[in-house]
């Protein structure tokens, strides 16, 4: 865990390098281009589309869950008890949050909630920059009064009821999502024509449901490079590949740490000294190389040190081949309403990416499940056009808000990547309209206002903090 006080001196440290060598910090922004489409695998489907900024503000980007029901969790404030009675019943409502994700909630949740071992149940996973609400629920939590004294900044309950039953995970029909992209230029009615169609166009017929970049680590975007060495089984290589690779989205002084872990490499407690001040940027290279330091040329035992991130590799590259077989497919006029992922025992789900795996040198079956057991093989196979329902949409400028509900399963990114190329990391693209908006209230679908009112004190601390990276 990483203290606030690694955090301040770690970006102290980096204000300081920024001021000895300004040309090791510049960066342009990361626009997801055709080129990058093409590095995770989407190649020839999507157009030369104009760019557009996501997540500015954390309300740029609203989520709200649609239950089994169709109901709607809205972010908007309400009251902490919708009825409020004397049970033994489990207790249901919804968690409305900013800057955090459901997991760091929960945690959150289970540390503020003492009287008892509470049991919290949600149905899904929602995104950490991001305003979100969901459905949540508490079980072994007979004393109501524990709900009155939860706080915190980065999120409030609201609308509990004793309510027989526990959310349970997968238990939702989708989500609403509520976006603002903006963009460099105005959005012209020529353009503006050709975003209606689209939208018109994909209710009609669905869009294709690739995996978004999200999926791929970033900013690197090396998740799926890591995951084909360790399908290829060669573990001391997706460690090396891991802290050595390059990428034109990290900033060169960070490059340069990599090019000296290369030159070092072997030489464990030279790697960890050096890169130990930054353990926001190498977090999973220090856990994988102090374990090295006590275990030289244990490889399997230095993965097994960062679990999450072999899992999100194993994924990855599994993702990777999806993506490609999809673009194949659709560039050969030969789309299968479903596809499988290689992340399976069954033979059948390898057959449709056996030329792909012939090129990287991987036979399968793979040793990953036995040498990873935290990594799940199981036969699922994915639709590869998927509906949306589109609510609304605004033009105010350069900025166009875009209502739209999506199924569980759907990324919100890779919907919007038919109709912009999206950027939003640092450094901000530049040009844009950065006024706050109201993305409920534009379209006729509420407001923000008193959920807003709530989060100021942390939006203005984000914002503070975004300025500090900036600088840096």
């Amino acid at each position: 865990m990483i203290t606030n006080e690694q955090r301040e001196q770690e970006r102290e440290l980096l204000q300081e390098e920024k001021k000895q060598n300004p040309q090791l910090f510049e960066r342009l922004p990361s626009v997801d281009s055709t080129e990058a489409l093409s590095w995770i695998g989407i190649h020839g489907v999507l157009g030369e589309y104009p760019p557009a900024y996501i997540k500015y503000l954390p309300q740029d980007f609203v989520v709200e869950e649609i239950s089994l029901e169709k109901s709607i969790h809205t972010v908007e404030k309400g009251d902490l008890w919708k009825t409020q009675e004397v049970s033994s019943l489990p207790v249901r409502g919804e968690l409305v949050k900013m800057d955090c994700s459901t997991l760091e909630a929960k945690d959150e949740l289970v540390s503020q909630i003492s009287s008892s071992p509470a049991v919290i149940g949600f149905a899904g996973i929602k995104d950490r920059f991001a305003l979100t609400s969901q459905a949540i629920s508490f079980q072994n939590v007979s004393d109501a009064g524990a709900f009155s004294r939860l706080h915190n900044e980065r999120w409030f309950l609201k609308n509990l009821e004793r309510k027989k039953g526990m959310i349970q995970n997968g238990a939702l029909w989708g989500n609403r999502f509520l976006v603002a992209l903006r963009t460099p230029q105005e959005i012209k009615e020529k353009e503006q024509e050709r975003i209606k169609s689209t939208l018109k166009e994909v209710e009609k017929e669905g869009f294709w449901n690739f995996f978004s970049f999200q999926r791929f680590g970033t900013p690197r975007l090396n998740s799926h490079i890591a995951g084909k060495i360790l399908f290829q089984g060669d573990y001391k290589e997706a460690v090396k590949s891991f802290c050595t690779f390059r990428s034109d989205r990290e900033i060169p002084y960070f490059r340069s740490f990599r090019d000296h872990i290369e030159a070092d490499w072997g030489n464990w407690e030279t790697i960890y000294k050096r890169i130990s001040p930054f353990p926001s940027n190498f977090p999973s290279e220090l856990a994988m190389v102090g374990h090295l330091c006590r275990h030289p040329d244990d490889f399997l035992g230095a993965l097994k040190t960062i679990p999450d991130q072999v899992r999100l590799w194993v994924y990855a590259y599994a993702s990777y081949l999806f993506n490609k077989k999809l673009s194949n497919s659709i560039q050969e006029g030969d789309v299968s309403y479903e596809l499988p992922f290689i992340t399976s025992h069954n033979p059948r789900d390898w057959e449709a990416y056996q030329e792909f795996l012939q090129e990287d040198g991987i036979r399968m079956p793979s040793r990953i499940s036995k040498d990873f057991p935290f990594v799940t093989f199981a036969s699922r196979a994915t639709p590869v056009l998927q509906k949306a329902e589109v609510h609304g949409i605004h033009f105010e400028n350069k900025i166009a808000v875009i209502a739209f509900s999506l199924q569980k399963g759907c990324y919100a990114a890779s919907f919007l990547a038919h109709l912009f190329q999206l950027a939003s990391h640092l450094p901000i693209l530049p040009g844009i309209d950065t006024t706050p908006i109201d993305v409920k209230n534009v379209l006729g679908l509420g407001s923000l206002d008193e959920t807003l009112e709530y989060f100021q004190p942390l939006i203005a601390r984000m914002e503070k903090d975004r300025d500090s990276q900036e600088e840096v």
